[in-house]
């Protein structure tokens, strides 16, 4: 071995440090330094290396540069190379509960739950009283369908933690999903007492109060929403529906078309949209809606009855049975579609 190849083993021992890999590493310098007893650069290396880990080893906590580096590798997509570092870093740093957070995060993002479950509650078990490594356990577990195991969770963090509000908006989002109007309205009034300024916040409260049949309150809150966020189209549709639902059909028209001058291919509000038109008596304005909103999603089954509805009105009824059949290949369910 040369001088050349001694540059070409310091080379790939630093790349085993960069990437974690820190015995592949030491057995290298190792390895070298039995063929080159006297060489003080190798020497130097695995004595710099030895140093680092036993620093390390005795802080129990992993360097800032090693964080930093294992979020640009998550933040990059680089998750194998990311993985293989965080198991050498769990061996190396056995109680700092960072590490075992961020492979959690590591395993979510690549879809092995009970692997990020796991990874979550050993971060837990370190670090009892974090509400970060409690909310992260709960989104795993709603993830795999156990809500209630979540809500434990994100109640625990909220204890820790009354003004996370992260842990506020994914248990409200159990609650929407499960239908518990009144606990989600309770939630989201705690998070806007801090969180006054979110426009996601405003958003999801004005759904909760339109279940509850709160329309007007609901209208404030998604305004609210919009004045925060005034590209918010979903906000200006959910808008549009209760102020149909109100009568004020000039009103709904307007936030329609908002809808769709922010976002041209917003499914929800060439839908609506056409179904004012149909229910105005503009047959053809309708249709080209539908059809926009087939563009924009194929598989929106009462997108197509709709349109079928329309043709019918017309007195097309070959082409009304064309979409009904459409609708009944995506939802053989689909009642309405079936009874015409």
């Amino acid at each position: 071995m040369g001088m050349g190849s001694v540059d070409q083993v310091l080379l790939k021992a630093k790349s085993f440090e960069r990437r974690g890999k820190i015995e592949e590493a030491r057995n290298l310098y190792s390895t070298t330094l039995e063929l080159y007893p006297k060489n003080m650069r190798v020497k130097k290396a695995l004595n710099k290396l030895s140093e680092k880990n036993q620093i390390s080893k005795y802080s129990g906590s992993v360097p800032k540069n090693e964080i930093d580096d294992l979020m640009g590798l998550y933040n990059n997509g680089d998750l194998g190379l990311a993985i293989d570092r965080c198991q050498n870093l769990e061996l190396e740093f056995l109680d700092d509960y960072k590490i075992w957070n961020i492979s959690g995060a590591i395993y979510k993002k690549l879809g092995n739950l009970s692997k990020a479950e796991e990874k979550f509650r050993k971060a837990c078990v370190l670090s009892s009283e974090n509400s970060e490594v409690l909310n992260n356990l709960g989104y795993t577990l709603s993830l795999q369908g156990r809500k209630s195991e979540a809500i434990q969770c994100y109640k625990e963090a909220i204890r820790i933690q009354p003004n996370y509000h992260n842990a506020y908006f994914n248990m409200g989002d159990i609650l929407i999903d499960q239908e518990k109007f009144t606990e989600a309205f309770l939630v989201y009034e705690k998070v806007l007492k801090f969180k006054s300024d979110n426009s996601r916040a405003h958003y999801l409260f004005a759904i909760v109060q339109s279940e509850l049949g709160m329309h007007k309150k609901a209208i404030a809150s998604y305004e609210e929403a919009i004045r925060l966020n005034p590209e918010y189209a979903d906000a200006y549709n959910n808008m549009g529906v209760i102020l149909r639902t109100l009568g004020k059909e000039e009103k709904a028209s307007l936030a329609y078309e908002t809808v769709l001058k922010i976002d041209p291919n917003h499914t929800d509000g060439l839908f609506n949209l056409g179904n004012l038109r149909q229910d105005q008596g503009f047959i053809e304005a309708a249709i080209h809606l539908y059809k926009l909103a087939i563009d924009s999603d194929a598989g929106r089954s009462d997108v197509f009855v709709s349109l079928g509805n329309a043709f019918r009105t017309k007195g097309d009824y070959e082409e009304a049975v064309f979409y009904y059949d459409k609708a009944i290949e995506i939802d053989p369910e689909y009642s309405e579609a079936l009874h015409n």
